[in-house]
């Protein structure tokens, strides 16, 4: 047998973009970068499917150890449907019209096999039953019978009570009867995608809101990179159906957008930003912001602080749910002192008491809580409370009242520069507003290496990288504070 064209990956890449699929193929080297956030996400989604395997056990592991072994793992997986005493079967590998699969699950059921496709979220998506039809498209034609499809998928209800319960946390659902009606389209898009594949070189396929749905293209940077700085595509206060339909009809920077079509202060706001490659701001807004918190705004009782938060896909601690938020670390600084404390939990009861009874203290002796996002800090402080229930020390709601979050801050007091875009991050915010590059470390790495530390050391010198997170944090708040005198 021939050597695959396509996988699952790449056909579903395809669907997005037939352009994509070609780079990928054909130009890797052209790939941005993936994020920590991608890279995450990626060792989240093969811990459940592992874990998923328990609830058929007793299988035979069919993973191909590199792609020099699909070949032999495709004939094995062929001589093991055969033989009558082998039941289930984990990563079967098939091969049909050139597309590769391997499948999480394979079950016997008699003279014929479900199978199971296990997913990481917590609802079923577009793209979900993209992936199921096409791979009972290859099964079909690898002449396997099945008696059912199911996508396995996690709970978003479960509530762990001392030993996890499978049954509890997955739900299965059959999809096939969505998958047959499905087959003769695969088939189609298949045909096209290899079409694709035989071009010289990449199709000429503008860009457009599929560059980032379903998922955000790893070939942006290359297809974006002429776009100017003064393009439309960069006004997210507009639509974004909106700024490609204008690029379409050819108003294609800010200069040619059409006065009538500025809504509000805001867009007005981002628009100047972008002309003059300067911050703006709506200074009115801000001081509505810092008004609305019960504080006396001083330096003097504040502190400033941040908060890492693990949300496991499979809960672990007494009464958790799925991705609920849970305290990993914190930082305080103490903003007359300027002295800083670095804290981490332990994923258990007592770690949530012990966050419980700092963020008590935290709240009582300081009349201002500056942080970078309030919606973390809130998030996960009714998550400890309907867990610890009785014994939580304090109201989050009288929490609130104390809070100040940058990025709200930012969002509310309509603050944009260049550099600031919808994927927010602290080190961007930095040199926007104060002109300085920053060198926090992604929290997302922070947040792996604590769970990953092997002894007080270790955690140590993570937690000093933390520390210099309320710092920066301060800093912020400072300058954004500062913005409302200055109009």
């Amino acid at each position: 047998m021939s050597k695959h064209l396509l996988s699952k990956s790449t056909f579903i890449r395809s669907q997005q973009c037939q352009k994509s699929l070609y780079l990928h193929k054909k130009r890797p080297f052209l790939r941005d970068k993936l994020s920590a956030v991608q890279l995450a996400k990626f060792r989240r989604g093969t811990g459940v499917g592992v874990l998923a395997r328990e609830l058929f056990p007793g299988g035979i592991d069919m993973s191909p150890r590199s792609p020099s072994q699909y070949e032999q793992k495709r004939n094995e997986t062929a001589e093991a449907l055969s033989n009558h005493e082998i039941n289930v079967l984990y990563e079967a590998v098939f091969q049909f019209d050139d597309v590769l699969i391997m499948l999480d699950i394979l079950v016997r059921d008699g003279d014929n096999w479900v199978a199971y496709e296990v997913k990481s979220s917590r609802s079923l998506s577009e793209t979900y039953m993209k992936d199921a039809a096409l791979q009972h498209y290859v099964l079909n034609g690898c002449n396997v019978k099945l008696s059912d499809f199911v996508l396995v998928y996690i709970n978003s209800d479960y509530v762990f009570n001392y030993e996890l319960d499978l049954n509890q946390l997955f739900i299965k659902r059959s999809v096939l009867t969505e998958s047959e009606l499905q087959a003769e389209t695969i088939g189609h898009q298949i045909t096209l995608s290899k079409l694709t594949l035989e071009l010289s070189n990449s199709p000429q396929l503008s860009i457009g809101i599929h560059c980032n749905k379903p998922y955000p293209c790893d070939f942006i940077g290359h297809c974006w990179k002429n776009i100017p700085s003064n393009s439309i595509l960069h006004l997210t206060t507009f639509d974004e159906d909106l700024r490609f339909k204008l690029i379409n009809q050819g108003i294609n920077t800010i200069d040619d957008l059409p006065k009538e079509m500025i809504q509000n202060e805001c867009q007005q706001l981002q628009i100047e930003a972008l002309t003059i490659n300067e911050i703006t701001y709506n200074a009115n807004k801000i001081k509505v912001y810092l008004n609305s918190i019960n504080s006396t705004l001083k330096k003097q009782g504040s502190v400033s602080l941040k908060l890492l938060v693990h949300r496991p896909a499979v809960p672990f601690i007494y009464l958790t749910q799925p991705y609920q938020l849970l305290p990993l670390a914190l930082s305080i600084r103490n903003n007359d002192t300027n002295a800083t404390e670095s804290i981490s939990f332990t994923l258990d009861l007592k770690g949530l008491e012990d966050f419980s009874k700092i963020m008590n203290t935290i709240f009582n002796e300081n009349n201002l809580v500056i942080t970078d996002d309030t919606d973390i800090i809130m998030e996960t402080l009714f998550n400890v409370q309907s867990i610890l229930s009785a014994s939580f020390s304090f109201s989050p709601e009288s929490a609130k009242e104390q809070l100040i979050g940058i990025h709200q801050l930012i969002n509310e007091g309509q603050v944009f520069h260049p550099v600031l875009r919808n994927d927010w991050n602290m080190n961007d915010t930095i040199l926007a507003l104060t002109g300085k590059n920053n060198s926090l470390k992604e929290e997302v790495y922070l947040i792996n290496d604590l769970l990953k530390a092997d002894g007080n050391e270790e955690t140590a010198r993570i937690l000093q990288r933390l520390a210099t997170y309320p710092q920066a944090i301060f800093q912020l708040f400072e300058k954004i504070q500062q913005l409302q005198n200055m109009k």
